[in-house]
C-alpha cells in the first residue's frame, strides 16, 4: 500500500512538472567603488541604489533598451551589508530574455549612477553580466517526483495509524465471584453484574415496577 502511494505521488509530480510552464532566471552584479577612504560609503550607496534598482527610475531606462517592459516587472534587487555590490535578479519564460532584461536594469542602473558621480563621489560598473540560462530554474521534475513520492508515504502513514486506531477493541472487565452475565442491573448509569444471592429479590422488584408502570 505505502509502495503503491508512492508511486503514485512520485507520477503527480511528475505530471505537475510537465504540465507546468518553466521559468528561467538570469543574474547580473554591479560593483559601486569610492574614493580613496570611502569603502563605507561604497556599501551605503550601493544598498541605497539597490532599493532603486527596480523601480521606475532605472526601469524605464531598461525599457528603452528592451523595446518593451516585458518581464521587468519581475526584476529583483537585493544587496549585501558587506560589500558594494547590486544582484539584479530576472525571472521569466523565455531564457534569452530573461537574460536580456537582467543585463538591461543592470546598464541602466550604473548610467543612473554614473549621472550623480560628481554630487556621490560614487562609481558603478558593471561586474558581472547575465548568461542565458541552460535551464530553468523551475519546474525541477526530479523534486517534483521526491515531493510527489514523499507526500505519498506520509499520507500511507497516516492512514495506516488511523487504521490501527480504529481497530482496537475496549478490554471487558473480568466478572468478580458470585456473579452472572445474565442478571445486570443498571445503578447511576453503569451496567453492573448482580451477585446471585441477590437476583431472586431484584427480580421481584424488577416485576412488580413494571407492573405499577
Amino acid at each position: 500500500m505505502l509502495v503503491l502511494l508512492a508511486l503514485l505521488g512520485a507520477a503527480a509530480g511528475g505530471v505537475y512538472c510537465a504540465v507546468k510552464e518553466p521559468s528561467y532566471r538570469a543574474e547580473s552584479h554591479v560593483v559601486f567603488t569610492g574614493e580613496r577612504g570611502e569603502s563605507l560609503a561604497a556599501v551605503s550607496f550601493a544598498q541605497a541604489y539597490g532599493r532603486i534598482a527596480a523601480g521606475a527610475q532605472v526601469t524605464d531606462k531598461a525599457a528603452k533598451t528592451l523595446g518593451s517592459r516585458d518581464g521587468l516587472s519581475d526584476v529583483k534587487a537585493t544587496t549585501s551589508p558587506d560589500a558594494p555590490v547590486v544582484e539584479i535578479t530576472a525571472t521569466g519564460a523565455d531564457a534569452e530574455r530573461t537574460a536580456a532584461v537582467a543585463n538591461a536594469v543592470a546598464d541602466a542602473l550604473v548610467d543612473h549612477a554614473s549621472a550623480r558621480k560628481k554630487k556621490t563621489r560614487i562609481s558603478a560598473s558593471v561586474l558581472a553580466q547575465a548568461a542565458t540560462p541552460p535551464a530553468p530554474s523551475s519546474p525541477r521534475p526530479a523534486l517534483g517526483a521526491t515531493l510527489g513520492a514523499v507526500a505519498g508515504l506520509l499520507i500511507g502513514g497516516l492512514a495506516a495509524l488511523a487504521g490501527v486506531g480504529r481497530g482496537r477493541s475496549q478490554p471487558q472487565a473480568p466478572l468478580g465471584a458470585g456473579t452472572t452475565p445474565l442478571d445486570p442491573i443498571h445503578r447511576g448509569g453503569v451496567l453492573t453484574a448482580i451477585p446471585a444471592d441477590q437476583q431472586r429479590t431484584v427480580g421481584r422488584a424488577v416485576v412488580t415496577y413494571r407492573e405499577m408502570s
